[in-house]
């Protein structure tokens, strides 16, 4: 079994985002019911939860329309940004008692998915890579950060930064 590409992740975030931004715009009772709000008691979260829709569907459709990399990451990062801002709001409303325990949690929770989700989009499959090789004439372990960053290797009991060269 492979990993993921940074295509398929990038392409569930945006399912998740479509589908949530969906439920949420077009059944946005049921919505507030799941996160542990009632919509009876409170009209105007219906409304908010509509926003909240809207926005998500945006940063779906940011994210699916980027036609290149530099797009898809600025995409990502504005989801994050967003994700973090909810799960912190959540966090607050809770903890003020402003909100409720469930919905707190929920939100919270929500967001953190979405952060974690937004942060593994961005790196691609090969990122972060370890490596280790050993060969009659040579043992070396090398780190990566990224696609295009130098790799640090070491060999033999000496370190060295070394141009990383392919994928």
């Amino acid at each position: 079994m492979t990993a993921p590409t940074a295509k398929q992740r990038r392409d569930l975030l945006v399912g998740v985002r479509a589908t949530f931004g969906t439920v949420a715009l077009v059944a946005p009772r049921l919505a507030l019911r799941l996160l542990g709000l009632d919509p009876d008691r409170h009209p105007p979260l219906v409304y908010l939860t509509r926003v909240f829709a809207v926005r998500d569907l945006v940063l779906a459709h940011q994210l699916a329309s980027a036609t290149n990399e530099d797009e898809a990451e600025e995409a990502i990062r504005g989801g994050i940004v967003v994700d973090a801002s909810d799960a912190l709001a959540a966090l607050a409303g809770g903890m003020s008692g402003r909100l409720p325990t469930r919905a707190a949690a929920m939100g919270a929770l929500g967001g953190l998915i979405g952060v974690c989700m937004g942060l593994t989009a961005r790196s691609g499959p090969d990122d972060h890579a370890l490596t280790a090789r050993s060969g009659p004439d040579d043992h070396a372990l090398t780190a990566r950060s990224g696609p295009d960053d130098d790799a640090l290797t070491a060999r033999s009991g000496r370190a060295e930064i070394a141009p990383q060269i392919g994928p």
